[in-house]
């Protein structure tokens, strides 16, 4: 059984995993314009926000403070705020205090044309991030590649049953609600560690590789 020593840490790595999942070459860059580079250029990046956000992953949470903007708002309210680029999704809380232990607020806000406005002067959100590769848990690097392998088997190899066979891998059978697979253990492991202590589990791949 092949052993995995060292895992992705760029959007070419995760690419080369996938395509060595199916049986194909590995590939060493996504600036090409063969036909395997093209493919990777257009499903990538679509799977990618795919499995970013079925789930709020701990290692994507930030709390930011929310950039006050200088205009006064045409609205009801006094305040406007920008929210961070970085975003994945609108805040699934806000606080008007950036302090340990600081309650949610359950009103006095509200989000119009990407803005956050409040009669508050300050405000603070919790996000879902957009976070690099290189920072990526492996639980989060397996689910990937299981992920993007089923989702290019089809175009890249024209096998529709290496498609379900990954997709069952990642997601369970459709018994479970695609909710089973390696992302429920991938959700415990994200439970249970911070974003600094993600919990090297290689055994699907390596299983995978072997």
């Amino acid at each position: 059984m092949a052993t995995i020593t060292k895992f992705g840490t760029t959007d070419i790595e995760v690419c080369s995993r996938s395509l060595v999942l199916l049986g194909e070459s590995s590939i060493d860059s996504l600036d090409g314009d063969d036909d395997i580079t093209t493919i990777c250029n257009q499903v990538y990046p679509l799977v990618r926000a795919e499995v970013m956000t079925i789930h709020k992953w701990r290692f994507t949470i930030e709390k930011h403070q929310l950039a006050r903007k200088t205009a006064t708002p045409t609205n009801q309210y006094q305040y406007a705020f920008a929210q961070p680029s970085n975003r994945l999704d609108d805040p699934f809380a806000i606080y008007s205090d950036g302090s340990v232990g600081a309650h949610p607020m359950l009103g006095g806000w509200d989000i119009f044309g990407g803005d956050v406005y409040s009669d508050q002067p300050d405000l603070y959100g919790d996000y879902q991030v957009d976070v690099p590769e290189k920072l990526w848990p492996p639980y989060m690097q397996v689910l990937m590649s299981l992920v993007l392998a089923g989702r290019l088997a089809e175009p890249v190899t024209d096998d529709t049953s290496k498609k379900r066979e990954y997709l069952v891998d990642a997601y369970g059978t459709p018994g479970t609600g695609d909710e089973g697979g390696y992302l429920a253990k991938a959700r415990i492991l994200d439970s249970q560690s911070r974003p600094s202590d993600g919990f090297k589990d290689f055994s699907l791949l390596d299983a995978r590789f072997s």
